[in-house]
């Protein structure tokens, strides 16, 4: 590595910004530091997989802080609970220490992936929650702190910001989204190695993991990067049939005008016909992003997705043997403790929380399934319902869901989890929300006209028609 036919030398270079991160960020890190690279040179930051070949030597602890205390001018700190249990990290926050003695804030911006303790650091202490943002953003931030050129438009929606999107149909951003950076991290990173092909990435996982709001957040964050659309689609199968709904195939049909004549000329379509022109549009575009959800068979989808030769197309199923041509499987599993502690965390205050040892026994409890996770949080949350999570601890244990063994945590017992917190929540409505409930299980997921409750009220049994 040389610039201008002068030789590196790692022992004397100054480095604009350094990175410290323990390896279990380190698909977010690498994001991040590759967007930060578009804007500054590569030989200005360190970052130890761009200095592989200048790091195999001896006494790399001596050269790691002399890099971290003298030779770098922002230091980028990724924390979280095992920062500082890492060999490496311990070094790094040595010199990190330093810095702070030496009253030196300014050189130090620190980034969290959890609440974990981290010494040297305290609670008052500002940080980018990078949790909240994907790597892009991040970078960002990093170089309006690094250039101290203020962008307000980015500061001002950082904590949920929204890029401009293409052509798309997603619904409303999860603003509650938390944890999973690694497994956005990841399928940023394999969706990127396709190049010019297609890429397909298969999602799979049990119900209520999150597959869902997995993809629906990765669609916000990167959706900018698509010029052409991104699209998402009901994968799911109509009630008693074999196939599936082809109204979001027929919408995008339509809103990319690949079939004259509008909704009406696509409805009299033959399959085989619809199925033609849809692959006619995608062999002269390549920039989109597809999304499949809830997939229960590779037939269903396969004759939308296997001419496909450009693009991504993302694809959830509970079924983790989906079968489909040339596409990269990622497994999800339930979340993490610490993730599921941030979850919680981010929708509980410290009162109804209580104890630290009774909101992880509560996590356990709901095996770390985001969907159980999610409704026993939104119950507790509510104030008329007068619980804390030690009291929804013993409704659980009322409803018959105790602790369940790490060999009995399968699929059935999942079912258990998510049927109890339902019933729990199910108990404390009233006769009218009851019957509101009721009718709604009629209607599809997304997107139900609330108008039209009002509009039926003198229909509707009572209380509920007398309360619209």
């Amino acid at each position: 590595m040389e610039k201008n036919n002068v030789p590196f030398d790692i022992e004397t270079h100054q480095f604009d910004i350094a990175f410290s991160f323990p390896g279990e960020h380190r698909p977010y890190v690498k994001a991040v530091v590759e967007a930060l690279a578009e804007r500054i040179d590569k030989e200005q930051i360190f970052y130890d997989d761009y200095y592989t070949a200048f790091l195999a030597r001896t006494s790399l602890d001596i050269l790691l802080q002399d890099i971290y205390r003298n030779r770098s001018q922002l230091l980028v700190v990724f924390l979280c609970e095992d920062y500082q249990k890492k060999d490496w990290c311990g070094l790094e926050a040595r010199a990190i220490g330093d810095i702070i003695k030496q009253r030196h804030d300014d050189q130090i911006m620190p980034i969290r992936m959890d609440d974990g303790k981290v010494e040297r650091f305290f609670s008052l202490d500002g940080y980018i929650d990078g949790r909240r943002h994907n790597a892009s953003e991040v970078a960002d931030l990093i170089y309006q702190r690094f250039t101290g050129k203020l962008n307000i438009t980015d500061v001002s929606t950082a904590k949920t910001p929204s890029p401009a999107l293409p052509l798309n149909n997603l619904v409303e951003r999860n603003t509650s989204f938390s944890g999973r950076q690694d497994k956005l991290a990841e399928i940023h990173a394999l969706l990127k190695e396709g190049g010019a092909v297609c890429v397909k990435q298969v999602i799979a996982g049990l119900g209520g993991v999150g597959k869902t709001q997995l993809v629906l957040e990765y669609a916000h964050r990167f959706g900018s990067e698509y010029k052409d659309a991104v699209w998402w689609i009901n994968a799911e199968r109509l009630p008693g049939s074999a196939s599936i709904s082809k109204k979001d195939l027929l919408e995008y049909a339509v809103k990319c005008e690949f079939i004259p004549g509008g909704m009406e000329a696509a409805l009299k379509l033959k399959d085989e016909d619809f199925i033609r022109l849809w692959n006619d549009w995608f062999d002269s575009h390549d920039s989109f992003l597809l999304i499949f959800d809830n997939a229960e068979d590779a037939t269903d989808i396969r004759p939308y997705t296997d001419r496909i030769k450009a693009g991504h197309v993302l694809i959830t199923t509970r079924d983790t043997k989906l079968a489909l041509p040339n596409a990269k499987p990622v497994d999800l599993d339930v979340i993490t403790p610490k993730e599921a502690r941030a979850f919680m965390r981010e929708r509980l205050s410290d009162m109804a929380i209580g104890k630290t040892s009774t909101l992880d026994d509560l996590i356990e409890r709901l095996g770390r399934l985001p969907l159980a996770l999610e409704q026993a949080a939104a119950f507790i949350a509510n104030k008329n319902y007068n619980c804390d999570c030690q009291l929804y601890l013993e409704e659980l244990t009322k409803n018959g869901l105790e602790l369940l063994g790490q060999a009995t945590t399968q699929p059935l017992s999942y079912h258990a989890i998510v049927t109890t917190t339902w019933k729990i929540s199910f108990a404390k409505l009233s006769e009218s929300a009851r019957q509101l409930l009721n009718l709604c299980a009629y209607f599809a997921p997304d997107r139900i006209p609330l108008d039209f409750f009002k509009q039926q009220s003198k229909n509707l049994s009572l209380p509920l028609g007398n309360q619209l």
